[in-house]
């Protein structure tokens, strides 16, 4: 494998990293020299890696073949499929901005109704953009190839992507379980793949009508075992979990105040539980932010094995401690909230 790249770069290190289907992530590495590196070895088959060089990288499939890869303007590599890969990763770029544009359209729109519906047609339009441009490549390259995309497309359907987009309940289940039926033998068995399923099913176990799942936390100033999630949920109020930590977004915060503030009482409350973050650095947020609501800490990193996500996820949980909404947030938490309430 050769390459080239800004002379610049003389003298620098540049790694050739596996993404997920070998247990060791950095395979070699070597120093560019007069604008050019290169790479020698044996592979059967082939596998999805990288070439990082400081804050470039360049995906592409690794293969028994004369690869050349551009490091700079084109950014791709030249084999027949990472040139598959490279026109896949040109539409995915343009079919993103779209999104991100007509988002930004749609929660400019006053009108809480008429924002819904454009929120609701929005998901629905994007979901099938992306199936119909990744699914064909997937259901047909039972490899490293079809794995790339398989991996990206999951990662438009991931609760950072099109949930958020949405502002609906996050089912990831639903479009995994599309995904992974399109996807071959060998992309199933791909770590990332495995991992994935792995969330999911978790996920699915914790959907909106199961029951909540416990594990201990730690309060200010106690020890981390000293309570549990059972001591704030089941216990006869609804009650609105939000997992953050110090670099969630913060832009829900106001409208979690005005929710604490109007609702809260003996049918409701608001708990946060700051995800696996230095205690020092969530007790300065708690007064910059603001957030009067009791605080947990889970400093084990539980919430991701119990819930299947982590900091930015929202939970509400009724009186029992039945899940009866998950990651909602902005207009459809509180419409839900009211609703809930008899407000």
């Amino acid at each position: 494998m050769t390459g080239t790249v800004d002379s610049s770069y003389d003298g620098k290190t540049i790694y050739l990293e596996s993404l997920g289907d070998t247990r060791e992530r950095i395979i070699d590495s070597t120093v560019v020299a007069d604008g050019k590196f290169e790479f020698r070895g044996r592979i059967t088959g082939d596998s999805c890696c990288i070439i990082r060089l400081e804050y470039d990288e360049i995906a592409f499939v690794l293969e028994a073949a004369d690869i050349q890869i551009g490091i700079g303007d084109e950014q791709c590599a030249r084999t027949d499929k990472n040139a598959v890969l490279y026109e896949y990763a040109k539409q995915a770029r343009c079919l993103g901005r779209q999104i991100f544009d007509s988002h930004t359209i749609v929660m400019n729109t006053k009108d809480a109704a008429v924002r819904q519906f454009r929120k609701d047609s929005l998901w629905t339009h994007w979901k099938t953009q992306w199936k119909e441009l990744a699914g064909p490549i997937v259901s047909r390259n039972d490899n490293a190839l079809g794995a790339f995309v398989c991996r990206d497309w999951m990662s438009w359907m991931g609760v950072y992507q099109m949930a958020w987009i949405s502002g609906e309940p996050f089912r990831p289940f639903e479009d995994f379980d599309t995904i992974y039926a399109m996807a071959g033998k060998r992309i199933r068995s791909f770590r990332f793949m495995e991992r994935e399923r792995r969330r999911v099913d978790v996920c699915r176990r914790t959907a909106e009508g199961m029951p909540f799942v416990d594990f201990p936390v730690g309060k200010e100033g106690a020890d981390s075992g000293s309570v549990r999630l059972a001591d704030y949920i089941g216990c006869g109020k609804y009650v609105l979990v939000d997992f953050w930590n110090s670099y969630s977004d913060t832009s829900y915060i106001a409208d979690l105040r005005d929710i604490w503030k109007n609702s809260r009482g003996d049918r409701f409350e608001i708990l946060g539980v700051v995800v696996r973050r230095p205690r020092s650095m969530a007790l300065t947020a708690f007064e910059k932010l603001q957030r009067p609501w009791p605080q947990v800490f889970d400093d084990k990193n539980l919430t991701s094995e119990s819930y299947g996500s982590g900091a930015g996820l929202r939970i509400l949980f009724d009186p029992d401690g039945k899940i009866i909404a998950r990651g909602i947030h902005r207009d459809s938490l509180k419409t839900k909230i009211a609703e809930i309430l008899g407000e």
